[in-house]
Order: C-alpha cells, then sequence, then structure tokens
C-alpha cells in the first residue's frame, strides 16, 4: 500500500487501524522511505505530532532530515524556517541521551545555532570560546568570558597570537584580568610578546595600576608590620615585668558587678579582680579570668587550629 501511495482511505486495514500499526512500530517504517526524503519527513513529523514518545530513532532521522534541508535551501526565508524548525527540535528535550549523536549531525551540516545550543547545554563553555575563535569572532569571544566567566587568561592568548590589530580586546581582556587578579604581570607581559602588535601602549594602562596597587599594599604591608612589632614589644615588656616585678592590685571596684571591692576578693595578673561570690557565680575555672576567658580561648583556638594545619602538611609531605 504504502508502495504505490495509496490513501489510508483506500485501504482495507482502515485509517484508525493503521495508524494503531504506525504508532506501535513508527521506526520499522523509515527504510520503507528510503528513496523518498520528503515523505519520510512529513511522516516522522506527523507521528511526532500523534506519539510524543515515539523511538528516539524517530527523532534522531528527522533532525537529520531537517538539517539536511536547511544546509540545501537557497532561498533565505525558507531556510530561515527551516532554521527554526532544526532548531526547535533541539529544543524539545528529545536529545539530552543522545547529546553527542546530535552534537555530530549539527557539525556535519555546519549548524552553527544548533552548536552552540548543544555546547551551552552541556556546559562545554571552553568549546563555545573555541568555536568562535576558530571562526574569528573577536566581539564573541569577549562576550562568552563574560558570560561564563574564567577564560579570560585563554582569551588573552588567543588574542596575543593574532597578527591583526586587536589592541581594543586585548584591553577589554586586561581589564578584567586586572580586576580579578587572574595573572602576575610577568605572564601577561610574556604572553603579549608573541603579539607583534601588541606596543607597550596597549599594557601601559594596566602595569600603571598594577604597580600602584602593589604599591599601596606594600605601604598596607609595612604598616602591620610596624604594629605587630610594637605589640610584640609591649606584650615581652609586660612578660618580663610579670616575671621579675611585684604585681600591685589596685582596683577599686569589681569587674563583673562594678561595685566597690570587699574581701574576700581575688585577682588576677591580668588585672581584673573580682567578689570572690562574683568570681563563683560567673567563673567556668577557677585558674581563668572570667573577663579575659573568651579573647584566650580564641587565641588558643587559633594556635590549635595552626598546630593541626601544620600536623597536616607535615602528613601530606611525607605522603
Amino acid at each position: 500500500t504504502l508502495g504505490r501511495r495509496t490513501s489510508l482511505a483506500e485501504t482495507d486495514l482502515g485509517a484508525g487501524l493503521f495508524l494503531a500499526v504506525l504508532q506501535a512500530n513508527s521506526e520499522e517504517f523509515i527504510p520503507v522511505f528510503a528513496n523518498n526524503s520528503r515523505e519520510l519527513k512529513a511522516f516522522l513529523e506527523h507521528m511526532t505530532e500523534v506519539q510524543a514518545d515515539s523511538p528516539q530513532g524517530v527523532y534522531d532521522t528527522l533532525l537529520e532530515l531537517r538539517l539536511q534541508n536547511w544546509a540545501h535551501e537557497r532561498d533565505e526565508q525558507v531556510k530561515e524556517k527551516l532554521h527554526n524548525e532544526a532548531l526547535s527540535l533541539l529544543k524539545s528535550g528529545r536529545f539530552r541521551t543522545v547529546f553527542d549523536k546530535a552534537l555530530v549531525l549539527c557539525q556535519m551540516h555546519s549548524f552553527k545555532d544548533g552548536v552552540l545550543y548543544l555546547y551551552e547545554q552541556g556546559k562545554l563553555f571552553q568549546q563555545i570560546m573555541h568555536y568562535h575563535m576558530q571562526n574569528g569572532q573577536y566581539k564573541k569571544v569577549i562576550e562568552v568570558c563574560e558570560l561564563y566567566g574564567d577564560l579570560w587568561k585563554q582569551a588573552l592568548g588567543y588574542f596575543a597570537r593574532k597578527e591583526d590589530d586587536c589592541k581594543e580586546y586585548i584591553a577589554a581582556v586586561l581589564k578584567h584580568i586586572e580586576n580579578k587578579n587572574l595573572m602576575p604581570p610577568l605572564l601577561v607581559v610574556q604572553t603579549l610578546a608573541h603579539n607583534s602588535t601588541a606596543t607597550l601602549s596597549v599594557i601601559k594602562d594596566y602595569l600603571v595600576n598594577k604597580l600602584q596597587k602593589q604599591g599601596r599594599q606594600i605601604e598596607q604591608t609595612e604598616e602591620r608590620i610596624q604594629k605587630y612589632r610594637e605589640e610584640n614589644t609591649r606584650l615581652r615588656r609586660e612578660i618580663e615585668e610579670l616575671k621579675s616585678s611585684p604585681k600591685i592590685f589596685q582596683k577599686t571596684k569589681c569587674s563583673i558587678c562594678t561595685s566597690a571591692l570587699e574581701l574576700p576578693s581575688v585577682h588576677f595578673l591580668c588585672g581584673h579582680s573580682f567578689h570572690q561570690h562574683c568570681f563563683e557565680s560567673y567563673s567556668e575555672s577557677d585558674a581563668e579570668c572570667p573577663t579575659c576567658m573568651p579573647e584566650n580561648r580564641k587565641v588558643m583556638d587559633m594556635i590549635r587550629a595552626q598546630e593541626q594545619k601544620r600536623d597536616l602538611h607535615d602528613q601530606f609531605q611525607h605522603q
């Protein structure tokens, strides 16, 4: 019946029964249309409409036919319609389990939007950028970096290898590299040394900003060093005084209730004094000052954490 193109109404099976047979075995009917791609395309489109859960082979074959028609079409309006149909089929979600096969079909027919869509769905951001690089689409390379991030170093290497005038794009890449501190300045200079069109003016602003920022960091570091030196000197002096000089307790108020001190009282070398009943009520340890205890514990936790990290580092080096 199919071979002589007889309509469904003329068959003895009847339209309903014949449709039921096609729904049950739609993929098996594909070879019948081997020499008639137009009718095969119509058949497959009909099957996807009446049977959304058609076998994967139906969708694979339909995608291939739509891509073939799109690739060979010369009329711009028709080509646009075929383009949208092929892209719509890709976005239907029917190719998640056969991602590689759909990607190969799109690459074979140079279906750019399909390739980029599948790359994006597969989170293959490196491939998206390489695709634009191969096609010399400089603006697209910058856009991909802005969208997906962590690709700026590759972009700089790409523009550094181009002999075209890429100063504008190199400047844009350097701006992001500087803001995110992605590369040391020396490596940036070495990378751009491969580009014959990249002069010192291209990286002048980058280097000046980098040097100024590093200068400010050096000043801040020196200020911290001086502060730590003064603190260490004060602590050493205080420790020495505690070891060699008598400690005079002159507090007149309890450090907890702020009332006048009365005997019996408890004094600590840190300089805090307490009523004995206040100390017994608030203290968690007989040997620690309640006021200094929270800060002391922070310091002890930091020391223990450093010791643990040191042990882990030694273990790692040993292994």
